[in-house]
């Protein structure tokens, strides 16, 4: 019982932390690009020359976070669009931005 709660505790504290990035902003870095084909994005390093495909609302969440749009605006704009909840959604597009910010396909606004 005393493992199951330092779970609780442990992910509730992760989800906590990814609820940190509501406000800010993001750029897609000079080195990526990415082009729409059929109902995927295609996404390219040109520095590391991986390359990868995003599903609809990958590429969609890309797209918002290249117009500048905070990831609470993204949060918003997707609960919107999507039958999900607030909370959940905010969680997954936190969850996915800091998997672009970690592979370097995305990167903090600076100034923005």
């Amino acid at each position: 019982m005393r493992h199951a709660r330092m779970t609780i505790v442990v992910l509730a504290s992760t989800i906590k932390d990814l609820k940190m990035l509501t406000n800010e902003t993001f750029e897609i870095p000079d080195h990526v690009v990415f082009r729409e084909m059929d109902d995927r994005m295609l996404v390219m390093s040109l520095e590391r020359g991986g390359c990868f495909a995003l599903d609809e609302i990958g590429g969609r969440i890309l797209r918002l976070l290249d117009s500048g749009q905070s990831a609470g605006s993204i949060v918003e704009t997707l609960a919107a669009e999507y039958d999900v909840s607030p909370d959940q959604c905010d969680v997954d597009v936190s969850a996915f931005i800091d998997e672009l910010v970690s592979a370097r396909f995305a990167a903090r606004a600076h100034g923005r």
